[in-house]
């Protein structure tokens, strides 16, 4: 069988990628189905005041892209979908993580988009993502998502007076509280995409070369 080229992934990293993409859709639309109150527009536009939804929506739209090319995305996107996943795993389940019956919607959406969708990506990018030259450069650019997300909570908080998260609620915490926060969660973002640049300079791969070729 021809060789693949450094910039494609092989046949089983490409299958691997469209099931963790179909997997965070599935948190998505398990989301929906949990809030559904029979007006669709409205409760997309709800849900879309979430770092958690829009993230997992940029993992899924990443995944699936890769599988549908044949070709992944350039390694300093890769890197930043993988490390923004982490972080709404990490903040979820030491900062925000409630106790939901189980075996609901609710509890199942929370499952696969904070908790599976996230290591899916991690395990995915750790197996098969390009990661050569990425370097601590990458992780100042990959703050400008979370940063991007925190102007947009305010602009729409300032709307409707409706914050997603505690640590963006200035009518709450008022600006100064607003601040510290924004800071100590922009410091671990950093930490973090330091961690996973060094990482994937360690693993120095040009294209998908590890999981097994068809």
């Amino acid at each position: 069988m021809t060789p693949a080229t450094d910039s494609a992934i092989t046949p089983a990293a490409r299958s691997v990628a469209a099931l963790v993409g179909l997997l965070a859709l599935f948190g998505l639309a398990l989301d929906l189905a949990a809030g559904w109150a029979g007006t669709l527009i409205p409760q997309l536009w709800g849900m879309a005041r979430y770092f958690t939804i829009l993230t997992n929506g940029i993992a899924a739209a990443t995944l699936l892209g890769a599988a549908a090319a044949g070709r992944p995305a350039p390694p300093g996107w890769l890197g930043g979908v993988t490390l923004w996943m982490a972080i709404t795993a990490l903040v979820f389940h030491l900062l925000l993580g409630g106790t939901y019956p189980l075996l609901t919607l609710d509890w199942g959406a929370n499952l696969v988009l904070h908790t599976l969708a996230p290591a899916a990506v991690l395990a995915w990018w750790l197996a098969a993502a390009p990661t050569r030259g990425l370097g601590p450069r990458h992780a100042i650019l990959w703050l400008g998502w979370p940063a991007l997300y925190c102007g947009y909570a305010l602009l729409r908080g300032a709307a409707d007076g409706v914050y997603p998260y505690f640590f963006v609620d200035v009518a709450r915490l008022g600006w100064a509280g607003f601040g510290r926060w924004f800071g100590i969660l922009l410091v671990a973002f950093w930490v973090g995409g330091l961690l996973l640049a060094g990482l994937g300079r360690a693993i120095d791969r040009p294209g998908g070369r590890p999981l097994a070729r068809g």
